[in-house]
């Protein structure tokens, strides 16, 4: 396996990784949603931004983590929905701190996770990309079979299979008393008939 190769499943199991910390963040939303979303709606009162949303909490599950999501954008830049008119600035200044600082943590560890994984995603096309033009062989995961004959009997031919294309590598079938059924881990190549 090349080091480029090696790189593109690096990054391919890293971009994995991101995904499911997206997931866990994605539990972590619907956990503060179900927990503490009155008690968020309770100080919030007065911002039309978040009041506007608040129907999202009777959606489900994936309306709870929009809410919860949205407030704690909200928190995080509260400039935008102040100029307009969004969110009081006396709620906010009342909104309890150590509340505040957790959403904000939550939004700013998504965002984080949002641009890490447009970042390692694009590097992992690109290295496969690479990967492909190259002719390197990446790793290809399951199981794979390889069919070839006993070693004490020569492999039978087919004639009218050669003699159609006889540029193209001609592959070789047999019967059940010919098989040698072996199971890999990576991918073989199908048996080639010997010449």
């Amino acid at each position: 396996m090349s080091l480029l190769s090696t790189m593109a499943t690096v990054l391919a199991f890293l971009f994995a990784g991101i995904l499911a910390a997206a997931f866990i963040l994605m539990g972590v939303f619907l956990y503060v949603g179900y927990s503490r979303m009155e008690e968020i709606l309770g100080h919030l009162e007065n911002c039309q931004a978040i009041q506007q949303r608040r129907f999202l909490m009777h959606v489900g599950p994936w309306g709870t983590v929009m809410l919860t999501a949205s407030i704690a954008g909200i928190m995080t830049f509260p400039g935008i929905y102040l100029r307009h008119g969004g969110v009081s600035q006396a709620d906010l200044d009342a909104f309890p701190s150590t509340l505040k600082r957790k959403l904000i943590l939550l939004h700013i560890v998504n965002i984080a996770l949002v641009v890490a994984g447009v970042l390692v995603g694009g590097a992992m096309v690109v290295c496969w990309n690479y990967v492909k033009k190259a002719a390197f062989k990446a790793p290809r995961f399951g199981l794979c079979f390889q069919l070839r004959p006993w070693p004490d009997r020569p492999a039978p031919r087919y004639p009218a299979q050669s003699a159609a294309r006889p540029d193209l590598p001609q592959y070789t079938y047999f019967q059940d008393d010919w098989l040698d059924i072996n199971c890999h881990a990576f991918v073989v190549a199908p048996y080639r008939a010997r010449d």
